[in-house]
Formats: C-alpha cells, structure tokens, sequence
C-alpha cells in the first residue's frame, strides 16, 4: 500500500488536480456541516482547502491571480475584480506535459441562489487562456453549493447556470448530504 501511494502520477493532471479538489472541497464541507458550519459556507470559505490540497499535490498556487485585457501581469489595484480566483502550476518539469497551468474560478451557489450568471467568470477564463503568453494554460469553473438528485440518482447542481458557453460539459461532480439531508456538492466544467 505504502508502494502505491508514492506512485502518483494522475496528480500531474489538470484535471487530476481539479478532481483532488473538488473531492476536498465535499470532505471539508462535510465535516463542517457536522460541526454545525453550514450557514457559514461561502467562496472565500473553500479558499483555504483549495490551497492546501494543491500544494500537498505539488502545485504552486496564487490566488487573486492579477487580469487584465490583454496583460495577465499586470499588478492588481484595489477595488480591482478583473482577477482570477487562483492560478495553479505544476512544480516539476519532469511529466510528459512540460510545466502545466491551470486557471480556476469558484462560485457559490448557496440556498437561495436559483439562477447563477456566470458570464464574467467565462470570459475571464476564456481571456487569460487567449493570453497567457503561449503557456499550456487549462481553464476551469467549479461550482460548490445546493445540488439535488436527478431521477437516475445523479447529483445535480441545484441554481441554474447562465453565461456558460453551449457546448460545456460537466467534467466531475462530487455531493454529501448533511444530518437533515440538505444535499452540497462540486460541478467541475472546463472552460475551452
């Protein structure tokens, strides 16, 4: 067992990477429902385990990743919401991908969110991967919050998405039910 836990290559994976946390994300949520956390859950309160599980896989990480027009290096100012939640690059050179990037918006979708815009996030994403000075840059928006079950028994986010471009599939979808089976999950799509 000890053997097969050093040998993880899939960690080197954007989408890997992506999984990781969003499987993080539902623990954290759970053992925080359990403590009596849930009416507390917000964006900025999955920032901290975003961080931790992207460094534990060996990914450099930056949040509030400074964006502007054309120029993703341009410095922040305050009062300044062109940013991109976090940035994430590989620390080892040595996979088959070279150094890889990664570009993540997180959104909460909460109990009383029915509808989600989440057209700024989208071109955010689309424009930093337009301008990222020729690096392998993937993009992805993860969506934490509400999610139900379809009648397959599949998790659904709950808020309807608007702003996401046509042809977008669900990349992964992680959920737990809390002790009054109030159901909180991750939708992970990649943004192309």
């Amino acid at each position: 067992m000890a053997e097969e836990m050093k040998k993880l290559p899939e960690k080197k994976t954007p989408l890997a990477l992506m999984k990781a946390i969003s499987d993080g994300l539902t623990g954290f949520m759970a053992y925080e429902a359990r403590c009596g956390m849930a009416q507390a859950y917000n964006e900025y309160f999955l920032y901290g385990p975003i961080v931790r599980i992207s460094n534990h896989r060996e990914w450099r990480v930056e949040s509030e990743w400074p964006h502007a027009k054309g120029n993703v290096n341009q410095v922040s100012r305050k009062g300044d919401h062109e940013r991109i939640d976090f940035i994430f690059r590989s620390k080892s050179k040595d996979n088959d991908a070279g150094e890889q990037w990664v570009a993540l918006e997180v959104k909460w979708a909460g109990d009383k969110v029915s509808r989600l815009n989440v057209a700024k996030d989208v071109r955010k994403l689309q424009s930093a991967a337009a301008n990222f000075d020729g690096k392998n840059l993937k993009s992805f928006l993860l969506i934490v919050g509400r999610h139900s079950i379809d009648k397959s028994g599949k998790p659904i986010l709950q808020a309807k998405l608007t702003g996401l471009p046509d042809r977008q599939i669900v990349k992964y979808t992680s959920f737990f039910c809390t002790e009054t089976a109030v159901k909180y999950g991750v939708t992970l799509y990649a943004i192309t």
